[in-house]
C-alpha cells in the first residue's frame, strides 16, 4: 500500500520576500521556518528544507546556530518530522505573509510530538499530541444535519458524518476514525485532525453483527491555499467522485495539504480521489 503524505501543491523556486515574521516562541526567539536564521521567511528557507530532505546530512544554518531548536523551526507541519510538505508550507509562507502554518494553529508548546514506534496498523505508529484543553467538546458522534463551524471543536471517539461539514476556518480534532457515510467536507481555510483512521466510506452490521465497510457518497472539498487535513491512520477513500469533466477549477481537491500518516486505499468510484493543483 502506499504509505507517504500528499501535498495538493508543492512548487519550489527561489524567490525573495519579505513577511511578517512569526514567534514560535517569545522567550527563545523561534521563528517558524526560519531555516536560515535571518530573521525573515523568504524562499530561500523553503530551500534550505528541501534540500535537507533530499540529504539528510545537509545541515541549514539553523542547524548550526541554534541545533536545539531547528527541528521545532523547520518542523512547521508540527508531524514530528522534517519533510517535503514543510519545505511547501514554507513557500507557502513566503508567497502569502497571511498563511498560517499548521504548526501555529495546533499546538501551544513548541515541542508537542510524541513518537512510540511500530507501524500504522496497530496506531502505534508517532501520532500527533494535541491541546483540546481550549475546544469546545462537540456533543454526539453524528453530523445528520449541515453543519457550518463556528468554533473549534473536539470529538471525543469515532465520528460519522452523514451531512455537509463546512470547517469555515477552524479547527475540528476526531480523537478516534472519521466516517464519512455522504455528503462533503469542506475544510475552508480550516484544518481536520483525525487521530485515527479516515473512512470515506457507508458503515453497516452484517448478519452476524459484523461490522462492513461499503461505498460511499461523501467527498473532501481542499480548494484553499490553507486547507489542511492530517490522517494519523490509514485513508480509505471510497467515496463519490471528485472530478469536474468541465473545468479543473471545480474539482474537490486541488489546493491545499493533505498528510496520511497510515496506508492509502482508494475503490469504488474512479474517480472518488481525484486531485489537482
Amino acid at each position: 500500500m502506499i504509505k507517504r503524505f500528499i501535498p495538493l501543491f508543492i512548487l519550489i523556486f527561489m524567490i525573495t520576500i519579505n513577511v511578517n515574521t512569526v514567534l514560535a516562541d517569545n522567550s527563545k526567539n523561534i521563528i517558524y521556518g526560519d531555516a536560515d536564521n535571518n530573521g525573515e521567511i523568504t524562499a530561500n528557507d523553503a530551500s534550505d528544507v528541501l534540500q535537507k530532505v533530499l540529504d539528510s546530512a545537509y545541515q541549514t544554518k539553523i542547524d548550526k546556530e541554534k541545533p536545539e531548536n531547528s527541528k521545532t523551526v523547520m518542523d512547521v507541519t508540527a508531524d514530528g518530522k522534517i519533510t517535503a510538505a514543510d519545505a511547501a508550507s514554507i513557500l507557502q509562507k513566503a508567497l502569502n505573509s497571511d498563511f498560517i502554518f499548521p504548526a501555529e494553529k495546533i499546538y501551544d508548546e513548541t515541542e508537542s510530538i510524541t513518537e512510540s514506534g511500530g507501524d500504522s496498523g496497530d496506531m502505534t505508529e508517532e501520532t500527533t499530541e494535541i491541546n483540546t484543553e481550549n475546544m469546545d467538546v462537540f456533543t454526539g458522534n453524528i453530523i445528520d444535519k449541515n453543519t457550518v463551524l463556528d468554533k473549534d471543536l473536539y470529538c471525543k471517539g469515532d465520528l460519522e458524518v452523514k451531512a455537509n461539514l463546512d470547517l469555515n476556518g477552524h479547527t475540528f480534532v476526531v480523537d478516534g476514525d472519521l466516517i464519512q457515510s455522504s455528503s462533503t467536507i469542506n475544510i475552508n481555510n480550516g484544518t481536520l485532525i483525525i487521530k485515527k483512521n479516515y473512512r470515506m466510506q457507508t458503515k453497516e452490521t452484517g448478519e452476524n453483527g459484523e461490522t462492513i465497510y461499503s461505498n460511499s457518497s461523501g467527498t473532501l472539498q481542499m480548494t484553499k491555499e490553507n486547507d489542511y487535513v492530517i490522517v494519523n491512520g490509514d485513508f480509505y477513500a471510497y467515496g463519490g467522485d471528485h472530478s469536474s469533466v468541465a473545468d479543473d477549477a471545480y474539482h474537490y481537491l486541488r489546493n491545499g495539504l493533505l498528510e496520511i500518516k497510515g496506508d492509502f486505499y482508494q475503490g469504488g468510484n474512479s474517480y472518488s480521489f481525484d486531485s489537482t493543483g
